[in-house]
């Protein structure tokens, strides 16, 4: 069942240059304040460096085909696909053709989210899947806001609901299906959870006690499982998902090292540059030049 929400007039801006439309909406779900700024473009000028923020953003496909790049991969995103980005998640899309049009639509939160279907999606992560029926949704969405007939605004809200829970479901199907089909039990299933742990925490105050809780186990039997499923201690596993996390950063974002220093987990500068100067063998600011020669 689709929640009630209140009638809040959504803002329209004024079409720009012809190749964008913007529509501005408000919602509330579960306690969270959603606003959701549906975006319509044609051959649009795609953000030239990969960037990340803490909203979630729905690319969804009208026409042509864009290339998404992420940290590790570049993938193709082709007409009438939607591609989800999470919150935090480094990206940018840029379009494959000539004649391109999508629709954007980026929802942004604050108060209290609750367990409900607006609380699924998880951080840092990118998926993408094929869904003609949010391309005809996302169309909807527009066509309400210009007509303005009796009932758009709920109209608007059913569209933008049934477009997360696709995603929502999608997500939940995927880590059904991940889940049934891994083989790993015991101790190898306790480490690939672990080695997840590191990516997707790396840049928060770790310590072996949150994954020990994780697991259900001692930091003695945490200590043994590590050793055993990746040859490092906590400390050091720690260290590597933040370095190359770091080098990543160094490499592709226009970023100063303190700022990466403080994204990927360290108090102080001289904390990160002493750790990464023992781990990559020369200082970051070294190594940004290297890789900036090399580009």
């Amino acid at each position: 069942m689709i929640p009630r929400i209140p009638k809040t007039p959504p803002l329209k801006k004024q079409e720009g240059n012809g190749r964008a439309e913007d529509i501005a909406v408000q919602m509330k779900r579960g306690g969270a304040n959603i606003t959701v700024i549906a975006t319509r473009s044609h051959n649009s000028v795609i953000p030239a460096k990969i960037h990340y923020h803490s909203a979630v953003e729905f690319h969804i496909v009208e026409r042509g085909s864009f290339h998404l790049f992420t940290e590790t991969q570049i993938y193709d995103i082709d007409e009438n696909m939607t591609c989800v980005v999470g919150p935090n998640a480094f990206h940018y899309l840029r379009p494959r053709c000539a004649d391109c049009a999508k629709y954007e639509l980026r929802f942004e939160f604050s108060g209290k989210r609750r367990q409900n279907i607006y609380a699924i999606l998880p951080d840092r992560e990118i998926t993408f899947f094929d869904c003609m029926e949010n391309t005809t949704l996302a169309r909807r969405i527009f066509e309400e806001s210009n007509t303005r007939r009796g009932g758009w605004l709920e109209a608007i809200h059913a569209c933008l609901d049934l477009i997360w829970i696709s995603a929502a479901r999608k997500t939940h199907d995927a880590q059904t299906e991940r889940i049934a089909d891994e083989s790993v039990t015991g101790d190898n299933f306790r480490g690939k959870i672990a080695s997840d742990f590191f990516s997707d925490h790396y840049s928060t105050d770790l310590k072996p006690r949150h994954l020990s809780k994780l697991l259900s186990v001692s930091e003695r039997q945490l200590d043994r499982i590590l050793k055993q499923q990746t040859g490092m201690s906590f400390s050091h596993a720690l260290i590597k998902a933040r370095m190359e996390a770091a080098k990543y950063l160094l490499r592709s974002a226009d970023m100063t090292i303190d700022r990466v220093s403080e994204l990927v987990g360290y108090h102080t500068p001289s904390g990160f540059y002493r750790a990464f100067r023992e781990y990559e063998g020369m200082t970051p600011d070294s190594y940004k030049t290297l890789n900036k020669k090399v580009d």
